[in-house]
C-alpha cells in the first residue's frame, strides 16, 4: 500500500510543468542553496531542474549549520573540530561550482549572497569575499540583488563583465563604496533601478548619482572612510525625480543632499542628537519639502524649518522640542498649514525662558488649524517650564481647535489635580473632540485628565473616552 502511494505522488509531481516546479524549489530551498543541488538526485527529471531556478541564495552560515550539525556533542570537540579557513574554502568552491553550472540562458530574477569568511586574517578576508562578490556579480544579471557581509567587500574595480541593467531592487551591507559607484547604480549602469538600500556601508564617492527610475532609498549606519583621516564630510548629491519613500539613518561624517521632488514620505534620524550642525539640519529639511508624510527621530532643538505645504503626517521621535526662541512645534505651525496628524514620542518639551510677558500674548494666528489627529506617547505631561506656561498637551490642543482624536499612550498625567481647581479649567475648548483613548501604567491622574477632557468639549461623551491600563 506504500508502494502505490508513493507512485501516485511522484506521478503528480510529474505531471506538474517545469514552471511550476521551478517556482516550488525557489520558495522552498531560501538560503539553502546547497539543498536545492541536492535535489538533482531526486529523479532525471530532477537532474539539471535546478539548474533553472530563477532564485539563488548562496549563504555560507548553511555551511556552518551542517558542520555543527555532523560535529560531536561534546562542547569541547565541537571547537577543536572546526576549521575556519577550510569552511570558507569549501563554501568559495561551491559557489563557484554553483555560478557556473547554472544555466546562463535563464537569467535570474534574485541573487542574494551572504559571505562570513574567517576572521584573523584582515585584508584577505577582505579580498576573498570581494572576489566572491565580484564572481557572482560577473556570472549572473539579477533583478534583484542583495549582498551581506560581516567583513568589508570592496567593490572597486567592476568591470564592464558586470551587468547590472536588469536590476531593479540593490541592498548592500558592509560594503566599501567607493569613486565610481555612482557610474554604476545611476542611469547609465542600473537604468531600471527602483530600490537601493545602504547599511553598514562605507561610503567614499562623491560623485552625482542621478537615477529617473529611483522610487525608494534607504540609506542607514554608513560611515565615512576618510572620516579617521581628518579630511572633510563626504557629501554626495542625489537627484532622484521619482522617488517615493525615503529613509536616512544620518552619522557623523556622511552628508547626501537630495533632489527628489516627488517625495510622500521621508524617515531622518540622526544616530545620536549633536551630530549635525544647524546648516546640515536646515539643507535636509529643505530637500524634504514636498514629502507628504514627515518622521524625524533624535533631532537636536530645531532652529528654522522650511515650507512645508504638503505634509499631511509629523511624527517627532525622541526629539528636542524646546527652542530659544521658539519651540518645533511653534516652528511646524507656520511651516505646515495643512498638518492633520501629529504624533509625538518620548521628547522633551519646554517653552522659551518667560521675559516677562505672559504666554497667552506671545500667540497671534500661528495655529495648527487642521490638526485632526493627536498621538503623544511617553511623554511628560507634568512639565512646565515655569508658573503660567502649558504642559506639551495644553500647548497643543489650544493650538488644534478643530482636533478630533487623541491618544495618550504612556504617558506621565499630571496627579494631585482637585476637581474643579484652577488648574483644571483651561481657557480655550476643542468642541470636534470626539473620541480619545488613554493608555496608562499608573492610575494617577487618569481620572483627572477624563475630567479635563470633557471640561474642553461637549461633543465629547465619557462613553467616547476609553482609559485602560496596561
Amino acid at each position: 500500500m506504500g508502494h502505490s502511494s508513493t507512485a501516485v505522488l511522484d506521478d503528480r509531481l510529474s505531471d506538474l510543468p517545469d514552471a511550476l516546479l521551478l517556482r516550488i524549489l525557489s520558495l522552498a530551498f531560501l538560503g539553502a542553496c546547497r539543498t536545492l543541488v541536492k535535489t538533482s538526485l531526486v529523479s532525471r527529471r530532477w537532474r539539471h531542474l535546478w539548474r533553472e531556478v530563477p532564485r539563488l541564495e548562496i549563504d555560507q552560515r548553511e555551511f556552518l549549520q551542517e558542520q555543527e550539525a555532523a560535529a560531536p556533542t561534546t562542547r569541547h570537540s565541537k571547537r577543536d573540530k572546526r576549521n575556519p579557513a577550510k569552511e570558507w574554502h569549501m563554501f568559495e568552491k561551491f559557489a563557484e561550482n554553483l555560478l557556473s553550472r547554472h544555466s546562463t540562458d535563464l537569467p535570474l530574477d534574485t541573487l542574494r549572497l551572504v559571505v562570513d569568511p574567517p576572521r584573523g586574517h584582515g585584508r584577505r578576508n577582505q579580498s576573498d569575499a570581494s572576489s566572491l562578490v565580484r564572481l557572482c556579480l560577473e556570472r549572473c544579471r539579477p533583478v534583484d540583488l542583495v549582498i551581506i557581509s560581516n567583513t568589508l567587500v570592496d567593490l572597486r574595480g567592476l568591470g564592464r563583465e558586470v551587468d547590472l541593467t536588469r536590476l531593479t531592487t540593490l541592498c548592500l551591507s558592509n560594503v566599501v563604496l567607493r569613486s565610481g559607484f555612482a557610474q554604476h547604480i545611476g542611469a547609465s549602469g542600473c537604468p531600471r533601478l527602483e530600490h537601493l538600500q545602504l547599511g553598514d556601508c562605507h561610503l567614499a564617492f562623491t560623485e552625482l548619482v542621478f537615477s529617473r527610475t529611483l522610487k525608494s532609498l534607504s540609506v542607514f549606519y554608513n560611515y565615512n572612510v576618510h572620516r579617521r583621516r581628518g579630511s572633510c564630510v563626504t557629501r554626495t548629491r542625489i537627484e532622484a525625480p521619482g522617488l517615493r519613500s525615503m529613509m536616512v539613518e544620518k552619522i557623523d561624517g556622511v552628508t547626501f543632499d537630495y533632489h527628489v521632488p516627488s517625495l510622500v514620505t521621508a524617515y531622518l534620524g540622526l544616530v545620536h542628537r549633536g551630530c549635525i550642525d544647524q546648516d546640515d539640519e536646515l539643507d535636509m529639511l529643505c530637500s524634504l519639502q514636498n514629502a507628504t508624510n514627515l518622521h524625524l527621530s533624535r533631532f537636536p532643538s530645531i532652529h528654522k524649518v522650511p515650507k512645508f505645504c504638503n505634509l499631511k503626517t509629523l511624527f517627532l521621535e525622541e526629539c528636542n522640542l524646546t527652542g530659544q526662541v521658539r519651540t518645533t512645534l511653534d516652528l511646524f505651525m507656520c511651516a505646515a498649514p495643512n498638518l492633520d496628524q501629529l504624533s509625538v514620542q518620548d521628547c522633551e518639551f519646554r517653552l522659551p525662558p518667560d521675559d516677562g510677558v505672559p504666554y497667552k500674548d506671545h500667540q497671534d494666528s500661528r495655529m495648527f488649524h487642521n490638526l485632526r489627529t493627536l498621538h503623544l506617547e511617553k511623554c511628560d505631561l507634568t512639565l512646565r517650564s515655569y508658573g503660567e506656561a502649558p504642559t506639551l498637551l495644553e500647548y497643543v490642543l489650544q493650538n488644534a481647535p478643530n482636533l478630533e482624536k487623541l491618544t495618550l499612550l504612556y504617558c506621565k498625567l499630571p496627579g494631585g489635580m482637585q476637581r474643579g481647581s484652577q488648574s483644571m479649567k483651561m481657557p480655550y475648548q476643542c468642541v470636534n473632540l470626539k473620541s480619545a483613548a488613554i493608555r496608562y501604567l499608573k492610575q494617577d491622574g487618569v481620572s483627572q485628565m477624563v475630567d479635563l477632557l470633557l471640561s474642553i468639549s461637549k461633543n465629547l461623551q465619557r462613553c467616547n473616552i476609553l482609559a485602560s491600563k496596561a
